[in-house]
């Protein structure tokens, strides 16, 4: 029984009826039997605007729980197009006997890309295996916290982002390279074009999450688990 409950019998039809708000208790003190039927109609209304009220947050909270679902996969699909068509081929090309390319200029190019996609594809996996079978009492906050120490790689792929835009531009100057990154760029795969356009994604990822997290924690209720 919620705190607060008092039980008031309707003397017309003798049915009880709880009575939650405290300021329509203090209704009942001294009132006519007109006012407290009054009151209770009152209350019957609001239990069903605070209900239908519940009802909508727990929609929008389930929408923005898939959308972090939807834009991770997304996200992950981009970093790994990155990886499959630049950075392996061009990791090859570094080891051959005369490299177009050094392994110092692929590290600083792409920085810490490749520990940045383990790190989303285990959280993408979370992700799928809980909102997979959503339901009003999903909670998420665990797969975050657990995968959160694994975020500071991001620091530092922010930190290097403009020495990899720097060796980029330079590589893209060397008649030898120029060429093979062209090729690579006209992939049908790559819907957002350049290479610096993929690069760029991990940067613009952390805000996203923050204001993606923001709203669902909005649209959380204060009792929910």
């Amino acid at each position: 029984q919620e705190e607060g409950t008092a039980e008031i019998l309707d003397t017309h039809n003798e049915e009880q009826v709880k009575i939650v708000d405290p300021q329509i208790i203090a209704l009942y003190q001294n009132s006519t039997e007109e006012q407290i039927k009054s009151a209770i109609v009152f209350q019957k209304y609001t239990r069903r605007w605070l209900a239908i009220r519940r009802y909508k947050r727990m929609i929008k909270r389930k929408k923005c729980a898939l959308e972090i679902l939807s834009t991770e996969q997304s996200y992950v699909y981009d970093i790994q197009l990155v990886s499959e068509i630049f950075l392996e081929p061009l990791k090859r090309l570094a080891n051959t006997p005369r490299p177009i390319i050094t392994r110092d200029q692929i590290s600083h190019i792409f920085s810490d890309l490749e520990v940045i996609l383990q790190v989303n594809r285990t959280f993408l996996h979370d992700l799928e295996g809980v909102l997979d079978r959503y339901t009003n009492y999903t909670i998420i906050s665990s797969i975050i916290l657990s995968i959160s120490p694994f975020f500071k790689t991001y620091s530092r792929y922010c930190n290097n982002y403009a020495k990899s835009q720097s060796t980029l531009a330079e590589a893209k100057k060397d008649s030898d390279i120029r060429p093979i990154l062209l090729s690579m760029e006209k992939d049908k795969r790559l819907s957002k074009g350049a290479l610096s356009s993929y690069l760029i994604l991990p940067i613009q990822r952390i805000p996203r999450y923050r204001l993606l997290l923001q709203e669902l924690i909005k649209q959380t209720e204060k009792d929910h688990p």
